[in-house]
This record gives C-alpha cells, structure tokens and sequence, in this order.
C-alpha cells in the first residue's frame, strides 16, 4: 500500500511539474508581436525593459517595425506600461491622440489580447504572434 501511495504522489508531483514548464507566460523583448488588423494593416507591440510597451497600427511590415518600434525613435507609436500576473498581461498605452487598454492571456509565444479604445470605448479580441 506504501510503494502505490507513493507512484500515485510521485506522478503527481511529474504532472504538476510537468505542467507548469509547459506553459511558458513570458514576454519576448527582442522582437515583435504582430496580429492582422485590416486588409494590409497590422498592430504591433515591442515590449522593453521590465515594464515598458511601444504599439501602433501601421502597413509596414515586420522587419521595418523592429527597426522603427525602438525607445528611442522617432515614431507615432503609442508609448505605455504593461505588468504580467502569471500568464495574464495588462497594457496602457497612450500618445497625444489616443488611449488604449489591452488585456489578455500569454499562450507560449502568443498574447490574446482584448484592445480596447477608451475615447470611444470601441474593443476588439486580437491574437499577437511573436516574430523575432
């Protein structure tokens, strides 16, 4: 009864360890999430540093919005702050025109993300998809 008591604990703890490195809830800084929009548009975030988010809309394609999504640059992008609880993230972002809030699950190397526009309170359920 001791040696099953102890394959039962045993594969337990192998499941739970086994689950918890299955499911990978970290952000990618070195590079791009990219989800479709419209037709030929597409939103991209570049996450850097520990908190800081960078996201716009924008026809361009994934080479040019690495190169252009940096702290630094000159860009139209939205600039905000993001915080991850376990594989839940949540971003505010803003410029001088507009205010976003996005919020949503990490999948592995996919964010879901619900955006929501709060001038006009809009939202639409995005899949971002990483692209180093």
């Amino acid at each position: 009864m001791f040696f099953k008591s102890q394959v039962i604990v045993c594969s337990f703890l192998f499941f739970v360890s086994f689950y918890s490195t299955a499911q990978k809830c970290t952000i990618e800084t070195q590079g791009v999430y990219v989800a479709d929009y419209k037709e030929n548009i597409k939103l991209y975030l570049h996450f850097f540093g520990k908190d800081s988010v960078l996201t716009t809309s924008s026809d361009m394609n994934e080479e040019e919005a690495k190169q252009i999504l940096i702290p630094s640059g000159k860009h139209n992008a939205l600039r905000g702050k993001y915080n991850k609880k376990d594989c839940k993230v949540f971003i505010d972002a803003k410029n001088t025109k507009e205010k976003v809030k996005m919020e949503g699950i990490i999948s592995g190397n996919t964010l879901k993300l619900t955006v929501t526009n709060l001038k006009d309170k809009s939202f639409e359920d995005f899949v971002f998809k990483f692209q180093r």
